[in-house]
């Protein structure tokens, strides 16, 4: 079994175990779900894990995806990152890291794209003996794909 398949089952494994800790039932759409969530998308939205669920076979409804979200989002095993003027976007929570990670993601305010942050000044806070419970920033700006687009056609003579 590759490095790839054995990180994508251990991230099943452990979406599974919060949802059945949680009291959810472990229903096809949900473990399909799941399974597409643990291909690593980089914060899918609902349409986009729908799509691939889908396109795997699975004969799911949008209702379900979005309940399946929901489920696992209650059960602590994805988080939704609310984006202005968008759908929400889900990522997949680390396994035992629950909502103490700093959560800091950029929105490109051209192509709506959502960027990871590294929220490294908050763990500086909490090795400092501070008790950080939860934080969530959000932060707007352009990303470097659009900035680069921008350069390349202010470049380009008309």
């Amino acid at each position: 079994m590759s490095a790839k398949a054995t990180s994508e089952n251990l991230r099943v494994a452990a979406m599974r175990l919060r949802l059945t800790r949680a009291g959810y039932r472990l229903t096809s759409a949900r473990l399909a779900v799941m399974e597409v969530l643990a291909q690593g998308l980089v914060h899918p939205t609902a349409e986009n894990v729908h799509e691939r669920v889908r396109a795997g076979g699975e004969r799911a409804s949008r209702a379900s995806v979005y309940r399946s979200l929901a489920a696992l989002e209650q059960a602590g095993a994805v988080r939704r990152v609310s984006v202005p003027n968008g759908p929400a976007r889900f990522e997949l929570m680390g396994i035992g890291d629950g909502s103490k990670r700093p959560d800091w993601h950029m929105v490109c305010q051209e192509c709506g794209r959502v960027v990871d942050i590294d929220g490294a000044e908050l763990a500086a806070l909490r090795k400092a003996g501070k008790a950080l419970t939860h934080c969530q920033v959000r932060l707007r700006g352009i990303c470097k794909r659009c900035r680069e687009a921008a350069r390349a056609s202010a470049g380009a003579v008309c």
